[in-house]
């Protein structure tokens, strides 16, 4: 779901119906996957003066219907590429992108039996392959392990020489940059032993976040037109998106600041509608709406495990950051899942009360409207 806000409304107070069935993911009241471009029929948004049935949220409305089959065999295939070959370097970069992204499917709905029974179905699937190198972190290099910070708080790796001081009494020098290796915290040291190794005199090193998405979705539609006034569908739709973590692809635990994705969104909708007469219809909509948010992660290390005297609250997980030098963990990224489930059962009567004007009785008052206006021009018209 993307939160938009309309008309200044809030982002969770846009209501989402989709073939007439409510479409908003309870989890965050954001709307659920919408069928792909080449699935989708029409859609309508709605700012203000909703109907009834949209009377639960107060920020706009979003109307949408998925494609039917008809009498005729329509379809269509279609991939768009996106390649690091055909781009050019940017101009800070060291090299181009490493991008690779396909985004492919297709379309097809028809007859099952000519004006009684149709189909439609339809799949899209995007995956990206990226392999950024672009972030930048500094690691204690061996000369620092070894105590001697001398290039590490040199002009050429700080931005201006430094002297290092004591922390809890800083008018204790360390000279010439030298700090014991007894000084040394043992936790500091176990987790030193764990980061990637940096040949930089200044300890810099380019920190690979591997990002592979990959999306799905399929559609399913079938309709049945008993009557001219009576017609019923059923229609399902399966989305999925799969967002390893870049730990996996790496021991680099620099790698852990960002957590993967292995999300599921199921719905399925089924319509009744019924034209009791010329001024009425009813309409019946049973939905049922599902998704599995799961959030996953993969193990490095949590305090305890290098020695350091606290609790921890997620197994082989933590957070670390040294400023302006480097981070561990990136947030409450562990295994975690999460679902809703949500079922709808709606009936809408729509009733005509007012007789529509007639085409002469329009016209008479077009007519009238012209002479009061242009008296002129309709006098001489009579003429």
């Amino acid at each position: 779901g993307v939160a938009y806000s309309v008309a200044g409304g809030l982002a969770f107070g846009v209501t989402y119906m989709l073939d007439g069935a409510m479409h908003n993911n309870p989890y965050d009241n954001l709307n659920l996957p919408l069928p792909f471009p080449d699935a989708l029929q029409e859609f309508k948004l709605e700012t203000s003066t909703m109907t009834a049935n949209q009377g639960m949220h107060s920020g706009a409305s979003v109307t949408s219907v998925t494609k039917s089959g008809a009498n005729e065999f329509h379809g269509d295939f279609f991939e768009f590429v996106r390649n690091y070959k055909f781009n050019a370097r940017d101009y800070f970069a060291l090299k181009r992108d490493s991008l690779k992204r396909n985004q492919f499917g297709g379309t097809i709905g028809g007859p099952i039996n000519k004006n009684r029974l149709f189909f439609f179905g339809g799949y899209q699937a995007t995956i990206t392959r990226q392999d950024p190198s672009d972030s930048i972190s500094y690691v204690p290099t061996p000369a620092v392990l070894a105590g001697d910070w001398s290039a590490m708080a040199s002009a050429a790796c700080a931005g201006t020489a430094r002297t290092l001081r004591s922390v809890a009494n800083t008018s204790v020098v360390f000279n010439n940059n030298r700090i014991d290796r007894a000084l040394y915290s043992l936790a500091a040291m176990n987790i030193a032993a764990r980061l990637p190794k940096s040949d930089d005199p200044c300890g810099k090193i380019n920190v690979a976040r591997i990002n592979r998405p990959s999306d799905s979705q399929y559609i399913g539609k079938i309709d049945y037109q008993e009557s001219t006034r009576h017609s019923m569908f059923g229609r399902i739709i399966e989305t999925t998106l799969k967002t390893p973590p870049p730990h996996q692809f790496t021991e680099n635990v620099l790698a852990t600041s960002i957590g993967g994705r292995d999300n599921l969104a199921q719905s399925y909708t089924f319509g009744d509608t019924y034209l009791l007469n010329s001024n009425t219809v009813n309409a019946v909509r049973i939905a049922i709406n599902r998704t599995a948010i799961h959030r996953t992660s993969k193990d490095f290390f949590s305090a305890p495990e290098v020695g350091v005297n606290t609790f921890s609250y997620m197994p082989h997980y933590s957070l670390f950051t040294v400023n302006n030098f480097f981070s561990i963990g990136g947030g409450t990224e562990s295994e975690s899942t999460f679902r809703t489930t949500t079922y709808q059962l709606g009936e809408d009567l729509s009733l005509t009360r007012r007789t529509h004007r007639s085409t002469a009785s329009m016209t008479a008052a077009r007519k009238a409207i012209r002479a009061a206006c242009f008296p002129r021009r309709s006098a001489s018209a009579a003429a």
